[in-house]
């Protein structure tokens, strides 16, 4: 069975880019632009991962991040945050909501391909 990851991208161009990419490397692949439906898609289909933006436009990623490690159903999912902030502070607020991985947009795509291989096969 696939591996599910979850993708919360508000960026079509990003969001499209990383599902492809996922979907070819063998997983199986849940998109949304919304944190809200980041947070209800992640309760319902249990991914493995979750890549997760910053700058989302209804619920900044730092909320997502923190709403789903308060969950028991999406508390043990690791988080990838993916982000074009890549201040110190920014990246101390992420670790401290519960993300995995602090990754600075623009990402090298093979690389973050294998970081999510090394996470969950």
């Amino acid at each position: 069975m696939a591996k599910r990851i979850l993708v919360v991208e508000d960026a079509e161009d990003i969001r499209q880019i990383l599902t492809l990419a996922l979907d070819r490397a063998g997983y199986q692949v849940f998109p949304t632009a919304s944190g809200f439906e980041g947070i209800e898609i992640a309760s319902g289909v249990s991914p493995d991962l979750i890549l997760l933006d910053l700058m989302l436009p209804d619920l900044d990623g730092f909320h997502v991040c923190r709403a789903l490690k308060s969950n028991s159903l999406t508390r043990g999912i690791p988080v990838f945050m993916l982000t074009a902030r890549s201040q110190r502070g920014d990246r101390f607020w992420g670790r401290t909501v519960g993300a995995e991985e602090y990754i600075a947009k623009p990402f090298d795509l093979p690389d973050l391909l294998n970081l999510i291989r090394k996470k969950v096969g």
